[in-house]
């Protein structure tokens, strides 16, 4: 038969790779089922990102992507079989049959993302013949998820080079000493947790060493992204006694590195996705394979398919529960500990690990299975999706950051499904919240195409949470809305709009802000609430609001607020998104403004159609501390040395004269000077309009008053 497969989302590799670097087990897998349904005659050709290295290994051609239209035109297909990529299904590849092949667990599309769940369901359904899960409890998972009928899969697990785990037969396995403990995923499934117990462990066990070989730079990621994503890990590992971290290995020297060793330690978690691929839990785990056919009992957690790849008490140890509750800890450390103490009972764990794993999963067995399923192969297609949605394709985001405000995020997304404009999402980022936020959010799952994503509370950290929402933004347009704020039914609509007629800008709304505590008509539309309760309201940012009378962009980006603001997601991507240095209440939005500058880009203040109001609720006694903080941050950052008020230039007219105290950003000789200048500092705090002399009060870089006063002279 010939084969091809297609992986073109993932890094450059070809068959020698797994010899000469260190390469992701999907890409693994991949090279070792190819090469061994070579040799049991099969012409197998694969189409990855090669680039110059492209040639035969082992008898497998490995082409560059490109080349695979072609190819199947003057070369006629048996099967082809895409790699963890279900749009490239509908690339029309002529072959007898279409095979999906993942090893992902697609966890974006469990309980959310309804839009993406039914496209994704109709491609796999009607576009592969069928497809192929690497475990059980990885094909029910999917199919659960999906809708798709298990007679759709089929299941064959992964496997290991057995070759790379021969014993000299004489002295047989040589653990090194001291026992030593390893590691060898990802860094976020599992490292962080690992480094909290070690220290736990090596207290009752002072001579055990704990290895570490984990990086993302075997999926390709670059050395900038390693360290972005896991720096703080790896200088944590490299404090702790004991800890020694190394560079992952190629695969042949990476087993001489688990024959090595005495236990697999593994607390795998819930990690967040990084992308639209996901790994919330384990679809098999390599890792734990390689492990045990080194001999090494595993120690994990009893989520996703480990059960399957580890058996409880027979080749390692398996711990229930959620890996950061006090009962797994206090498990996971205890069953380390005992069978560190206990070298006997930890040797027949590893020679049953590794007999098992050498007889039932090698590539060369896996091969056969699959085999026998391509020559006795049978179509599944259907000829319709199995999954409908009532949501399309989001062209908009709209991020929400929160933290225990649960009631009013209620009202918020209630708004929220009056819009007029559908083509919508909704990430609702919690920033640690301890009160029934996450229940308000799901109970909208039926009304509104919506995920929730969570962050430790960790102090306010708004900065953080948006760009938590931006790692899951699908649509074009990003809009910013805070928890507390309730929109008109025009308010998508209007900012679509008004980035189709003007381009490089980021869109500020109007909004109003409640002076006093109201339930009375909380979550009525706003074209009911502002003009009954308009005693209670005001403009949000006072004298900002003068901006909204000028009908172009303009060039004060500094006054950008994020509580209601909508960008190009590309544009945002292109600055950086927001800078999480900024810890605590203000700023961050303000410091976003000035780099929306330095792009060319202008602000545009629109009211008609998104006048929304602000539900009143209490501020953080630290708010202004926190301010102060996040200015100077902003200030030294980018250089400012000419006096800003902390959210926009200060339009002074006149001399001026400054009482400083505390600590602050410095002061300048002369401050701008502005004509007919005529602002509110704070509510009901006016400045005349023709004072000749001000007096700024300015304490810890916040300005507190100003004060008319005259000159002596």
């Amino acid at each position: 038969m010939r084969i091809a497969f297609l992986s073109r989302i993932s890094r450059a590799f070809n068959g020698d790779t797994v010899v000469r670097e260190p390469l992701g087990g999907t890409q693994s897998a991949l090279v070792y089922l190819a090469r061994e349904l070579q040799a049991l005659g099969h012409e197998v050709h694969v189409f990855c990102n090669c680039k110059e290295q492209a040639g035969v290994f082992a008898g497998v051609t490995y082409h560059n992507l490109p080349e695979l239209a072609r190819f199947a035109r003057q070369n006629p297909l048996d099967f082809f079989i895409s790699c963890a990529d279900e749009s490239a299904l509908k690339l029309g590849i002529p072959s007898k049959y279409s095979l999906w092949w993942s090893h992902n667990d697609y966890c974006f599309l469990w309980d959310e993302m309804p839009d993406l769940r039914a496209k994704t369901s109709e491609i796999l359904a009607t576009k592969a013949d069928k497809l192929v899960a690497v475990s059980r409890w990885h094909a029910q998972k999917l199919s659960d998820v999906l809708n798709i009928p298990l007679e759709h899969f089929f299941i064959t697990g992964n496997a290991v080079n057995a070759a790379y785990f021969e014993l000299d037969p004489e002295s047989g396995p040589q653990p090194a000493t001291p026992p030593r403990l390893l590691y060898t995923s990802v860094p976020d499934r599992g490292l962080d947790l690992l480094l909290e117990l070690f220290p736990q462990i090596q207290a009752q066990v002072p001579e055990v060493e704990l290895h570490l070989y984990s990086s993302f730079t075997v999926w390709g990621k670059s050395a900038e992204f390693n360290a972005a994503q896991a720096g703080p890990l790896y200088e944590k590992a490299r404090a702790l006694p004991g800890v020694f971290l190394h560079d992952p290995l190629p695969h042949p020297q990476l087993a001489q590195a688990l024959l090595q060793g005495s236990l697999m330690t593994y607390p795998n978690h819930a990690a967040e996705p990084m992308d639209l691929t996901g790994f919330w839990a384990e679809t098999s785990c390599i890792a734990a394979i390689e492990a045990q056919a080194a001999g090494l009992p595993v120690i994990t957690s009893a989520r996703g398919a480990l059960p399957e790849t580890v058996l409880q008490g027979q080749t390692g140890i398996l711990i229930e529960g959620e890996p950061f509750s006090e009962a797994y800890r206090e498990a996971f450390v205890g069953a380390v500990v005992e069978l560190l103490k206990d070298r006997g009972k930890r040797q027949a764990l590893g020679q049953a690990a590794r007999e098992r794993i050498l007889t039932e999963y090698t590539w060369q067995q896996r091969a056969l299975e699959w085999h026998q399923f391509l020559t006795e192969f049978s179509s599944s297609r259907m000829a319709e999706s199995p999954l409908k949605t009532p949501f399309v394709t989001p062209e908009i985001s709209v991020i929400i950051p929160t933290y225990n405000r649960a009631r009013n995020l209620k009202n918020c997304l209630e708004s929220l499904t009056w819009q007029s404009f559908k083509a919508f999402e909704v990430i609702i980022c919690d920033d640690g919240s301890s009160d029934n936020t996450r229940e308000v959010a799901e109970s909208y799952k039926d009304r509104l195409n919506l995920s929730y994503r969570w962050q430790a509370d960790l102090g306010f950290r708004a900065a953080e949470a948006r760009n938590l929402g931006m790692r899951r933004a699908r649509g074009k347009l990003v809009v910013f809305l805070d928890s507390d704020l309730v929109v008109p039914d025009s308010f998508l609509a209007t900012h679509w709009q008004a980035h189709q007629q003007h381009k490089n800008v980021a869109i500020n709304s109007y909004v109003m802000r409640m002076l006093e505590p109201l339930d009375d008509d909380l979550g009525l539309p706003p074209q009911e609430f502002i003009p009954k309760h308009r005693d209670n309201l005001k403009p949000d940012n006072r004298d900002r609001y003068s901006l909204f009378e000028r009908q172009e962009p303009v060039e004060e980006t500094y006054y950008l607020d994020s509580n209601a603001l909508s960008i190009w997601r590309e544009d945002l991507e292109k600055v950086g998104n927001f800078d999480e240095g900024f810890i605590g209440w203000g700023h961050e939005d303000t410091e976003l403004g000035y780099r929306i500058a330095q792009y060319g880009m202008k602000m545009l203040f629109i009211k008609a159609g998104t006048e929304a109001y602000h539900q009143h609720h209490a501020f953080s006694e630290a708010k202004e501390e926190e301010r102060a903080v996040n200015w100077k941050r902003l200030t030294q950052k980018h250089g400012i040395t000419k006096w800003y008020h902390p959210l926009w230039e200060l339009p002074i007219e006149g001399a001026v004269q400054i009482a400083l105290s505390g600590e602050g950003p410095p002061m300048p000789l002369s401050i701008p000077v502005w004509s007919d200048a005529g602002w509110i500092l704070k509510p009901g705090q006016n400045v005349p309009l023709a004072g000749l002399h001000y007096l700024l009060r300015v304490e810890n870089g916040i300005l507190n008053a100003i004060e008319p006063f005259w000159s002596q002279a």
